[in-house]
């Protein structure tokens, strides 16, 4: 028996294609006693191409003759088309006929039925071999296909009859055609290539495919775009080593050299660049030998108008005295400088014009080659008049400094970081301290502000001010050095460059203690002050009073005149019954706008008493919106946007509603032609910033209800908002309103806890806005709840004191 290592198909996977089960069945068998793996037995040719396809097979035995329509040939056919797989027929029929059909599937070889184990092995391992040998073959004329393809130089290969057999991309691109077009052509139809003339005869290209050594010639290849390229072209032989002399065709290598000549030609067009620039450069600039550097070979035009010498002249002096030169040891030195080094950078030097004046200038000189030849080209920049604006710069500087230094005041220089760049002697002596105490500090951690940490992170923040473009100005306090207490009036400023960017910040400060000292016994003592303010009070409530007093008796006067008008008429013996009746109705009336007058009097003076209870604002504003609406009128359009879900909040619903309906009658009366009254309510958080009110009342931080009634009427300027809640001010006529509105608006709100910011633009309309705290769901607000309560009764006595 045959051990594993020694089977003769250990591991090859098979595909059996048969249609005779029994021969299958047989030869699987035979197959895996050999070793084989057998990946499947089918017996019709589309079964046959989809188990090659997905079994992965490595060889596949093909019955000709198979079931279905599809012959084992015309299955290998299409089998051989998708992958290389080697393929050997199986068959009973050995004519000629049938063999040559098989060929069009490139069989590897067949078995004729029956067949022994030995033709079964041998047939096998030949078709293995021979596909080893073909995938070797493959890979190598990939490999060789690959590298021509990838070389920078086309390639183009002539068979010995002079077709073309082989062009890579390069060698089309040069021809201007497609490889797989021209391939099989004669060679002279598609490579059209013209040899550079020699120099003694013109080279007919045709002959140099004959010589059996390489070749290699430049000339002019016109392609198929009609395209002129210049190319270099190596002709050599390919000679068959097995028969010496035998030529087995010709190789092409073609070296594109339009970049050659192109660089060629800019060189060219450099150089005369090169040289319009030197005759046209606005720098002066020299050519001299490098050997003789007395000797001036060129100058250009701005060397003849900066030395107002002329090229002619320049060229004849060969001594440096009688040139531009100062002198023969300012020569001596730019020259020993520049054999020490190799060239000169930047050295400054003085040269005299051709009418003798004597000029500052700063020269630069660099060796350069032509062909074999070495010279040096110089530049020269006149400087004069940058050397005298140097030195007044520089005693201008010198005059800051010393003001800088000697100024009475304290100045100093930041970056804009804010670290300190320098400071004057006065600042310095102030703090008794040395410029490298503070020298590259930060500004507020130096000794000028040791003494207050206040006054550290207040100039921390002046300086951020300062560097976005602030310019930052307050009074502070400094110790001097003994400890003395003076008052500085400090500045920091921002200092911008000619394109508007803060470059550096400049603190400055004014010692002001004695202004200050003298400010203060000038004026009035503290208590004398306080005396004034309190006096000047008085006479602002006094007028007020007088104000109210007045407005007062002006509507009681009103309503006892027809209290006591009725009251006399009746003491006159109306008898009438009716007639009575109706002026004791008007008396009666009369005595109720008293009371409201007094109610709109303790409301203002938040003197009245409310019985709050947890009102929902929502509900309250829905209600009264129907009574709104018929007091409004039709020229009045009411738009009610009450939030969802508003915090409860704890007022007298009665005062509420008469704040709601002063207010939008005021709206009324705003707008004269009609208009929209709105009425918004909606739950806010205000946190972090303080929110003032109209009257200066700080609202503190808190969840509130805000009721807001706006219209689009006439509107308010600032001076009559700033009066709109005294009492009986009013811009309505005498006989429209009493001025006590707003005045009872604020102060039921102020009296709830609440407050009221008013907006309000001329002719565009007026918005009140009331903030009322909202109550947490578990709080509790006073109720009248004792209203509801039985009343008690019994014998006693009662004092009533009012």
């Amino acid at each position: 028996m045959k051990t594993p290592s020694m089977l003769p198909l250990q591991d090859l996977r098979i595909l059996v294609v048969e249609d005779e089960e029994f021969i299958a069945e047989s030869l699987q068998d035979r197959l895996e006693y050999l070793g084989a793996i057998v990946v499947g037995v089918v017996d019709t040719g589309r079964e046959a191409i989809v188990s090659a396809q997905w079994k992965n097979p490595e060889l596949i035995l093909m019955d000709i003759n198979l079931k279905d329509a599809m012959t084992g040939i015309e299955a290998a056919a299409e089998i051989r088309q998708k992958r290389a797989i080697p393929i050997v027929f199986l068959t009973g029929h050995a004519d000629l006929e049938t063999l040559q059909q098989t060929k069009v599937s490139d069989p590897f070889g067949y078995l004729f039925k029956p067949f022994s184990e030995a033709d079964l092995i041998s047939t096998i391992e030949t078709a293995t071999r021979r596909q080893e040998l073909e995938n070797q073959l493959s890979d190598s004329e990939y490999r060789f296909r690959a590298m021509l393809e990838s070389l920078d130089e086309g390639v183009v290969s002539i068979d010995p009859d002079g077709s073309l057999s082989f062009l890579n991309p390069i060698a089309a691109r040069l021809m201007g055609c497609d490889s797989n077009t021209v391939l099989g052509k004669p060679w002279d139809s598609v490579f059209r290539f013209q040899p550079e003339r020699s120099a003694h005869e013109e080279i007919e290209f045709s002959s140099l495919l004959k010589s059996n050594e390489a070749v290699t010639v430049k000339g002019i290849l016109e392609n198929s775009l009609s395209q002129r390229v210049p190319i270099s072209v190596t002709v050599s032989p390919i000679l068959d080593s097995a028969k010496p002399g035998h030529k087995l065709g010709v190789v092409l290598t073609c070296k594109d050299l339009t970049e050659q000549v192109e660089f060629g030609q800019q060189m060219r067009h450099s150089e005369e660049r090169i040289a319009a620039v030197f005759r046209n450069s606005p720098v002066a600039m020299t050519i001299v030998d490098l050997n003789n550097p007395a000797h001036t070979l060129d100058v250009n035009k701005s060397f003849e108008k900066m030395t107002m010498f002329t090229r002619e002249q320049a060229l004849k002096s060969i001594h440096p005295e009688t040139s531009f030169w100062d002198s023969e040891v300012a020569f001596r030195d730019i020259y020993e400088e520049f054999r020490r080094y190799g060239r000169v950078v930047g050295k400054d030097f003085n040269f005299r014009r051709a009418d003798g004046a004597l000029r500052a200038g700063i020269i630069s000189a660099s060796p350069f080659t032509i062909g074999s030849k070495q010279y040096v080209l110089t530049s020269i920049m006149d400087i004069t008049d940058r050397k005298e604006t140097e030195n007044l710069l520089r005693d201008s500087e010198q005059k800051f400094h010393a003001i800088f230094s000697q100024s009475f005041q304290f100045i100093g220089v930041l970056d804009i970081a804010g670290n300190v760049l320098e400071a004057n002697e006065t600042a310095l002596r102030f703090a008794n301290v040395s410029a490298a105490d503070v020298i590259g500090k930060p500004f507020w951690e130096t000794a000028w502000w040791s003494h207050s940490e206040l006054y550290q992170e207040k100039l921390k923040s002046a300086v951020q001010r300062a560097a976005r473009g602030e310019v930052v100005r307050l009074e502070v306090t400094h110790p001097d050095g003994e400890g003395r207490i003076h008052n500085i009036d400090f500045s920091l400023k921002p200092v911008k460059n000619k394109d508007g960017n803060i470059t550096m910040l400049i603190p400055e400060g004014r010692d002001i203690t004695e202004l200050r000292e003298m400010q203060t016994s000038l004026q009035i003592s503290e208590a004398e002050k306080s005396e004034l303010q309190a006096s000047y009070l008085q006479s602002q409530k006094m007028e007020a009073v007088g104000r109210l007093a007045a407005g007062v008796a002006h509507d009681f006067n009103n309503l006892l005149t027809v209290i006591n008008g009725y009251a006399d008429l009746i003491d006159h013996g109306i008898n009438d019954g009716e007639e009575a009746n109706q002026l004791i109705s008007e008396i009666r009336s009369a005595g109720q706008r008293a009371s409201t007058l007094t109610k709109q009097l303790l409301a203002f003076s938040r003197k009245q008493v409310l019985k709050p209870k947890r009102v929902d604002l929502g509900v309250l504003v829905d209600e009264l919106g129907h009574m709104l609406e018929r007091l409004l009128g039709e020229d009045v359009i009411l738009s009610l946007n009450i939030g969802k879900q508003l915090w409860p909040i704890s007022v007298d619903p009665n005062q509420l509603e008469q704040v709601i309906v002063n207010l939008a009658v005021n709206a009324r009366d705003a707008m004269h032609l009609g208009g929209t009254l709105s009425i918004e309510a909606e739950n806010i958080v205000l946190e972090g910033d303080i929110h003032v009110g109209s009257d200066g009342k700080i609202i503190s931080p808190g969840q509130y209800v805000v009721l807001r009634v706006s219209d689009n009427g006439s509107g308010m300027d600032p001076e009559i908002i700033g009066h709109i809640f005294e009492p009986f001010f009013t811009t309505k006529d005498q006989s429209q309103g009493t001025g006590l509105g707003l005045a009872t608006v604020y102060g039921i709100i102020n009296q709830s806890g609440g407050s009221i910011q008013v907006d309000s633009v001329p002719n565009q309309g007026t918005t009140f806005s009331i903030y009322l705290p909202g109550l947490a769901s578990e709080e509790f607000t006073v109720s009248s709840s004792f209203e509801s309560q039985p009343v008690a009764t019994g014998s006693e006595t009662i004092l009533v004191v009012e």
